[in-house]
């Protein structure tokens, strides 16, 4: 059975690269292990594994910056095998990693 996905967009009023440093730390607190990062093109994967009863987890973000101080991102969660609470679980990873992003702005003191 396909996995389930989530997907959600935000603007920020940062550069795609102090928002893509914040976000490498974001995961690592979310409990995600990165894979890929790239940033110059602003593309960052990362998975959580498999767990008792449950399936891993996959994160793709995409920055795109929309001018010098305005960067979009892009982020989607994907449970790698499908469970009556894969959604909840995409949903619960992507409210993780943007609150851990808050937190991670909040101490850099930028926001």
């Amino acid at each position: 059975m396909a996995g389930c996905t989530e997907r959600t967009q935000q603007e920020f009023h940062l550069p795609l690269e102090a928002l893509f440093d914040n976000l490498l730390e974001a995961l690592r607190r979310s409990k995600f292990e990165l894979k890929f990062h790239n940033r110059r093109t602003g593309l960052i994967t990362a998975a959580r594994s498999r767990v008792a009863f449950g399936a891993g987890e996959d994160i793709t973000i995409e920055l795109s910056r929309l001018d010098p101080e305005l960067t979009l991102l892009d982020i989607e969660s994907r449970a790698v095998t499908y469970t009556i609470k894969a959604s909840e679980h995409n949903l619960d990873n992507i409210n993780a990693v943007l609150q851990n992003l808050h937190i991670a702005l909040l101490e850099a003191g930028l926001e």
